[in-house]
């Protein structure tokens, strides 16, 4: 503390209060970013998971019983239940290897699909590959499960074998118990299902309306690039400046640019460089209280608003008439009027930029002179903060409050604004930065539109993969009602061959095969809605930080939900049903 307020000759008073220390682990540090999106996805991996083991439970469950009768018949021939076993033992291990294999060739090409959407930032992200250890572990748990379920259908036929027989020469459906249990998997995966699907609905109109989002600037048709001038090779304010100065004209003299500036923070996600302020005429905060702030300081060129298309709200814009020996002016966006100037116009008053004071010297005034929209800076999902925009002109002759060092920026952004296709001018742009000085480094050359795709690469990652698990469960949900629907109707082949024998109408038949499977949809829709919204409660906190503009009980995403689930489901119910109802009675009959 001391050693701050010497440097600093009292310009900026440090308290605990206002100035906490914060500390977090390192692990925390480096993945914290990433660790909300990576949970949500493990725990969409865990759903499939389970719906995927429902629906192998209940083709399981329907195989050993098509199977029962053929073990009754072998054991009453006298085969002996070790030699069956070792048969169906083969049958699984040979199922568990083409699975294995099946999967291991999807995580391979997965990988290579979820590294190419990967967004940038992520941690350790060039450390991701498919790891031997868990690859051994995913094939150790397949044939596992194989093996144990390939036994399924000879515990299933253990018991009666008399009773068995008669059943399967009756053709007579499944035990009440059994049909009651295979219907609960169905209702579990469709409820585990509707939870994903709604979870991916949140997300989808959640990343659309971060899109639809006002940015304050108009990136179509702007090409950017970032330079850093060395010390070394520009070592005074006159050179750093000189060098601004050329740059800026040639740019605005190369054929297709329509217009150029200079920028220190490129929207719509820079880093946050929050500073405190003063206004004339009012008494500041006392140190123990929070300081007039500015969550974002941005030194800009002339034509910065009227190329990045900023719209002028009230009063003017900066011009060639604010040069460093003019009157020091600024211009403030519509946060930062709204936040210290709610009941009063903003124009003609004067702050002080506290950051731009020279060692021992008061800071200087700036006029403000207009007001302009808000632009994101934080990133589109979060709201504008209060942002100052200060001229680069008149920067030579401020200082920093340590050690003398001078504010004439060495970092900007060029910004230029093209008459057609943007993209044609980056070949252009790099030779004449290059003509300007051949051993200065280039850095992000690319389109605006670029620039804000990148901005929001998280949110659209996160959205595409949980999208695609929410498919993934969805189809095989679907596939879980349909594999039902066809072993019930399977099972009633006799009665269906009965009704239509005696006149039933087809169409009839259909009807109330089908809603016979939309009952279960149905009741799993409904266990699935009011747990989607339980975990949405439950979790709000959590869940609110994935989303934007958008409530965990939107009412339209779950409306939509319904209908698509069910839609899926009646599909899923009505190619069996069809398909039963189209054979004719007499062929079934001569079948049973």
């Amino acid at each position: 503390m001391p050693a701050w307020a010497a440097a600093y000759q009292g310009m900026h008073t440090i308290t605990p209060d206002l100035h906490p220390v914060a500390y977090r682990p390192l692990h925390e540090e480096v993945v914290g970013s990433v660790r909300l999106a990576l949970l949500t996805l493990q725990v969409a991996v865990v759903f499939v998971l389970l719906i995927a083991c429902a629906n192998i439970s209940n083709l399981l469950l329907a195989r050993a019983e098509v199977r029962s009768s053929e073990i009754a018949v072998r054991v009453a021939l006298g085969a002996s239940r070790g030699r069956m076993a070792r048969q169906f033992l083969t049958e699984s291990l040979v199922l568990g290897v083409l699975g294995a294999g099946s999967g291991i060739l999807c995580a391979m090409w997965g990988l290579d699909a979820v590294m190419a959407l990967l967004p940038e930032g992520i941690p350790r992200a060039s450390e991701i590959q498919l790891d031997t250890t868990v690859l051994a572990y995913a094939v150790a748990v397949a044939m596992g499960t194989s093996l144990v379920l390939g036994l399924t259908p000879i515990f299933h036929a253990s018991g009666d074998l008399g009773g068995t027989l008669r059943a399967a020469g009756q053709r007579t459906t499944s035990s009440r118990g059994k049909q009651l249990f295979r219907r609960a998997l169905i209702l579990v995966q469709v409820a585990l299902a509707i939870v994903l699907v709604t979870g991916a609905g949140l997300m989808i109109r959640s990343f659309v309306h971060i899109q639809k989002t006002e940015l304050g600037f108009d990136p179509r048709g702007l090409v950017t690039l970032n330079l850093a001038l060395p010390k070394k090779a520009y070592p005074t304010d006159a050179d750093v400046m000189a060098f601004w100065n050329r740059l800026l004209e040639g740019a605005r003299a190369l054929p297709g640019v329509q217009g150029a500036t200079l920028v220190e923070g490129l929207p719509p996600m820079r880093p946050i460089n929050s500073n405190s302020f003063d206004i004339v005429g009012r008494v500041p905060p006392p140190p123990t209280q929070k300081e007039w702030n500015v969550d974002y300081w941005q030194l800009t060129g002339d034509e910065y608003f009227s190329t990045m298309r900023v719209a002028l709200v009230r009063g003017r814009l900066f011009d060639a008439t604010d040069t460093e020996t003019s009157p020091k002016v600024a211009i403030i966006n519509e946060a930062m009027a709204r936040e210290y100037w709610p009941d009063e116009d903003p124009i003609g008053k004067r702050i002080r930029a506290t950051r731009q004071a020279p060692m021992g010297e008061s800071p200087a005034e700036q006029t403000i002179i207009g007001i302009v929209a808000d632009v994101k800076q934080a990133g589109l999902d979060n709201k504008a903060g209060t942002e100052l925009y200060l001229p680069i002109r008149q920067t030579p002759g401020w200082h920093r409050q340590v050690a003398g060092e001078t504010f004439v920026p060495r970092a900007l952004y060029l910004v230029l604004r093209a008459e057609g296709d943007p993209r044609s001018l980056l070949a252009s742009v790099r030779a004449y930065v290059a003509s300007r000085d051949g051993g200065l480094p280039i850095a992000h050359l690319e389109t605006m539109d670029r620039v804000v795709y990148d901005a929001i690469a998280k949110p659209r990652f996160l959205t595409t993969l949980l999208s695609f698990f929410a498919g993934v469960a969805l189809l095989m949900a679907a596939i879980g009602i349909y594999g039902v629907m066809s072993y019930s109707v399977e099972q009633r082949t006799k009665e269906l061959s009965i009704r239509m024998a005696l006149g039933a109408d087809a169409g009839r038949l259909q009807r109330m095969l089908v809603l016979e499977g939309m009952r279960l949809a149905v009741m799993g829709i409904a266990v699935g809605l009011v747990a989607a919204g339980g975990v949405t409660v439950a979790l709000g906190h959590w869940f609110n930080r994935l989303l934007f503009e958008v409530s965990g009980l939107d009412p339209a995403t779950y409306a939509l939900v319904i209908v698509v689930t069910g839609g899926v489901a009646a599909l899923a119910s009505y190619i069996p049903a069809r398909r039963a109802t189209r054979v004719h009675p007499m062929a079934a009959m001569r079948h049973e």
